[in-house]
């Protein structure tokens, strides 16, 4: 069991992944890499000291545990969880148009 600040930060952010990894047709971020990016920073490794090479295999070890909770979000986290991050996704975000940001952008910049 983790603490509850632990498992919310764990919720949040594999929230944020999974939304990151719906767009992988453009970004290229599948879940498999985001996890590859992220497992070394939230699974450290029992065998840090030992060889690389044993730490080097955990490292894919921790990869696949990442990408399942990537993957797998909707159904590991809990529904009150998921409302939570939506509610305060939609609150935060305002989507813009690249037109209107380019445009906003040379109109400040202007003398």
């Amino acid at each position: 069991n983790l603490p509850e600040q632990h498992y919310r930060t764990l919720s949040h952010l594999m929230a944020h992944l999974h939304h990151l990894s719906l767009s992988s047709i453009l970004t290229g971020m599948t879940c498999r890499n985001l996890a590859i990016v992220w497992a070394p920073n939230l699974l450290k490794s029992l065998r840090w000291d030992m060889a690389s090479e044993e730490s080097l295999r955990d490292m894919g070890v921790q990869a696949k545990v990442i990408e399942c909770f990537i993957e797998h979000y909707h159904e590991l986290f809990s529904d009150k969880d998921r409302i939570i991050i939506e509610s305060e996704r939609r609150e935060s975000i305002h989507e813009i148009s690249i037109d209107h940001a380019v445009t906003s952008y040379e109109y400040s910049s202007s003398p």
